[in-house]
């Protein structure tokens, strides 16, 4: 195409420049400004505009597009002053008005093709392209099969740069990109579309029916970027093109267009990485976050790394922001400010924080990116939005209904929630308790930063209390059904709305219910290793406005903490206070199961017997009752022992629920092991199985470590050490000592030849430690001769140097030195090593 204007052409094809005296240099980014004005001269082009078309996702100052156009007005002859080419329209952008003569280009009507290059444009990217090879596939695939794609998600997502590449990439003569960011004004999108299709239009004709003429005998790609804002118009106006003409249309918004012929491809963010602690830089990256991150990074500070130093802070960074190309991108534009781990530290700030001088309104920061998409939903949308912030677990679909039948809400509620997940505010993900509805962190911020300046802060918090209350009353009446496997998973997910309330309740004086929600999970956590609960035991312990009558409950849920943490004489002590308290029928129980097994590890069988005889006295008390038949076992009376499982039993197949029926199994497992190990093993698989079914980490790694005796004794020893490996990691994580210190002393005789130093730092270690329970006499006097036997096989200097490591060495350390031992064991490839 050759554009004639005074003495001057432009050769958009040759790219450039003829002046009166022949051809003019002239800097590619100065050439494609010049060449943007003089498509676009039916209107004043946005200075944004021309920025996104000139340097793509780049970060640059206005200062860079004034010092182009004064390029180009010098290379055309004109100046800042007369402005005769190209006009400055004042705090908004530039347009061109010289009167022009272009050759080569056809009518709307005429019926002649247009040179394919002349209209194949689309927006120049500088930066790289990372990831997406899944959705640039399908978007490859579909633009093939179907006549419309409409590419969907949140602000941020990367949607156009998605659009473009996928569009650049086609075989597809010819490929237009039809901005509607600078629309404004629905009756104007039509304008916009002949405006990109280069079309000249009579003042008689109507945009659209010139623009259909045109695109029904030609195969044009249309990319029709950033709907949402004018999405009634944008369905009009591609409705009618799908219809009329052979185009196909790619489009972009944060909400479908609800045509019929509209094929949905959602995007979500970028994949993130979950901890770093055995993350190897080169494995971080090949992340697609990181590889973003790192790349925008070098671009404001060149000698920005990616090293061990820095991985864990980068990994961080990227999983808080959600992967969300778009806030990777403004933290890593940071770099040359901060350090990936100061960012870390303050993203409580992040909505204002990421924020750049950009030249696109809409992703000037997080919050204005929030922003645009929150101003284009209705008044009941943006309420739900907003409390649903306040839930930092989502919640299920019921738990939705719920809530907007609280809040109130008019109209469809179902509706309302379609059109969050619609505009992808909200995410819908499917889980083994059934479908949630969670927000993206960055969502949340927004949401939490709208409640907090609102009079809706308070009663967000509150409906918070309320959810998990009313959550946790259904929970005893179906933990012991089948039902219990699909809540296990969904009180897992609900922990984020558990802390949230207790932290209001704990905030706000509201003792007895922070009371209650302990006293309702503590038998879900007991079963399932759920360490945080016990900190929330000694929160309620520490506090000094406990209302009178609670103080059972709060001293039988610290009695479990205690014991769990290997603490037995605190553990005693606790239990103690709350069964002689006498004034709570649950704390009572709860206090005798607690002493029943602090009794057991410390070696007083008849005082566990007798509290778990009490205790199971109770009805659904199988445990207890299981617990009191696996002390007769230890006692010496099998018979006694057989006879009341046989009991619990049968009880339990009738009354008991997933949990429980593991329990009976691992108790029989463990009576069976006392005198034939390798007859406990159906048992202690099956009882392994179950607890696997339940999320019951606690029964599993019991029945576990039992098991890998009865391995041993099986010779399988390598399966066992294999399976010692998890547990210890399972132990560790926990933070239970008691069974971690029990593991550790069965698995040193399996390393004792091939690491003797390990085997005796682990052995001596234990006995110096409080929180290693005690032994009987047999064991004692096992253990016992295996240290005398590795002592003989080590010099004097190894022995001591293993002994007095164990002053300072961190419990942690020696678990893992045994548990890599161990790995050779197993026919692992694992190297040991001390350190």
């Amino acid at each position: 195409m050759l554009v004639r204007f005074g003495e001057h052409a432009v050769d958009t094809d040759a790219r450039h420049v003829e002046g009166p005296d022949g051809l003019v240099p002239i800097e590619p980014q100065v050439f494609d400004v010049l060449v943007h004005l003089i498509e676009h001269r039916d209107r004043v082009v946005p200075k944004h505009e021309l920025l996104d078309e000139v340097w793509g996702s780049r970060f640059v100052s206005e200062s860079a597009l004034t010092s182009r156009i004064k390029s180009a007005r010098r290379v055309v002859g004109d100046d800042g002053r007369a402005q005769h080419t190209i006009r400055t329209s004042h705090g908004t952008g530039y347009r061109f008005v010289a009167e022009v003569t272009v050759e080569q280009r056809s009518s709307a009507t005429d019926g002649t093709d247009i040179d394919a290059r002349s209209i194949r444009r689309l927006p120049r990217t500088v930066d790289r392209f990372h990831g997406r090879e899944r959705e640039l596939g399908e978007l490859r695939e579909l633009l093939v099969a179907e006549r419309l794609v409409t590419l969907v998600g949140t602000g941020g997502t990367g949607k156009t740069r998605l659009a473009v590449e996928a569009a650049g990439s086609l075989d597809a003569a010819t490929v237009v990109f039809v901005d509607l960011v600078p629309v404004r004004d629905e009756r104007a999108l039509d304008l916009a579309l002949v405006a990109a299709l280069g079309l000249d239009i009579g003042a008689a004709e109507h945009p659209l029916d010139a623009a259909c003429a045109y695109l029904r005998a030609r195969p044009v790609v249309l990319v029709v970027d950033n709907c949402e804002h004018v999405v009634g118009g944008a369905r009009a106006t591609i409705g009618r093109l799908v219809d009329e003409t052979e185009a196909v249309v790619l489009a972009t918004s944060r909400v479908p267009l609800g045509i019929r012929a509209e094929r949905i491809v959602r995007l979500g963010p970028l994949p993130v990485l979950i901890g770093s602690d055995a993350l190897s830089v080169e494995a971080a990256t090949g992340n697609d976050a990181i590889a973003l991150f790192l790349d925008r990074a070098r671009r404001v500070d060149s000698d920005f790394a990616l090293d061990e130093g820095t991985l864990p802070a980068i990994v961080s960074l990227c999983a808080s922001l959600d992967g969300l190309p778009l806030a990777v991108e403004l933290a890593a534009a940071r770099m040359s400010t901060f350090g990936p781990a100061d960012l870390v530290e303050r993203l409580d700030r992040r909505l204002d924080l990421l924020g750049e001088d950009r030249h696109d309104e809409r992703h000037r920061s997080l919050r204005t990116t929030l922003e645009w998409s929150h101003e284009l939903l209705g008044p009941e949308e943006q309420r739900l939005f907003r409390f649903l912030a306040a839930f930092p677990a989502g919640l299920s679909l019921d738990a939705v209904e719920w809530l907007t039948a609280e809040l109130a809400l008019g109209g469809d509620a179902f509706g309302v929630l379609d059109a969050l997940v619609a505009a992808s505010l909200v995410q819908r993900v499917s889980q083994p308790s059934g479908t949630r509805y969670v927000q993206l962190e960055t969502m949340r911020a927004y949401g939490l930063d709208l409640l907090d300046g609102s009079d809706d802060r308070s009663r967000s918090r509150d409906l918070v209390v309320a959810h998990v209350l009313r959550l946790l009353d259904r929970l005893e009446a179906e933990r012991r059904s089948p039902a219990e496997i699909r809540w296990n998973d969904l009180l897992r997910r609900e922990l984020p709305n558990l802390r949230a309330a207790r932290a209001h309740l704990a905030a706000t004086g509201r003792i007895e219910e922070l009371v209650g929600i302990s006293v309702a999970v503590h038998e879900w956590a007991k079963l399932r290793d759920v360490g945080e609960i016990w900190v929330w035991a000694d929160e309620l312990a520490a506090r000094d406005d406990l209302p009178v009558g609670l103080e059972s409950r709060v001293a039988a849920v610290c009695a479990q903490a205690e014991w769990r943490r290997g603490r037995f004489a605190d553990a005693a002590a606790r239990s103690r206070e709350a069964i002689d308290r006498d004034d709570d029928p649950w704390a009572v129980l709860q206090g005798l199961s607690s002493l029943g097994v602090a009794s057991l590890f410390t070696g007083d069988l008849p005082v566990a017997i007798s509290a778990w005889d009490r205790a199971g006295a109770s009805p659904l008390r199988f445990d207890d009752r299981a617990n009191a038949a696996l002390c007769h076992a230890y006692a010496g009376d099998a018979d006694e022992a057989a006879r009341r499982l046989a009991v619990v039993r049968a009880e339990v197949e009738v009354e008991g629920g997933p949990s429980d029926l593991a329990w009976v199994d691992y108790v029989t497992g463990e009576i069976r092991a006392v005198t034939d190990p390798r007859a406990a093993v159906p048992w202690l698989e099956a009882a392994v199985d179950r607890a696997e079914e339940t999320g019951g980490a606690f029964i599993g790694g019991v029945a576990g470590v039992t098991l890998c005796t009865a391995m041993v004794a099986s010779g399988r020893t390598d399966a066992a050490a294999g399976r010692y490996r998890d547990l210890i990691t399972h132990w560790l994580r926990s933070g239970t000592w008691t069974q971690l210190w029990t593991t550790l002393r069965n698995a040193a005789v399996l390393v004792a030849e091939r690491e003797p130093g390990v085997a005796l730092q682990v052995l001596e270690a234990a006995d110096a430690d409080a929180l290693a329970p005690g032994v009987d006499d047999s064991t004692a006097a096992e253990l016992a001769a295996l240290r005398a036997g590795l002592v003989a096989r080590l010099a004097d200097d190894e022995v001591e140097r293993r002994r007095a490591e164990i002053g300072f060495v961190d419990r942690g350390v020696l678990a893992e030195r045994l548990r890599s031992a161990l790995a050779d064991v197993a026919g692992g490839d694992e190297v040991t090593s001390d350190g």
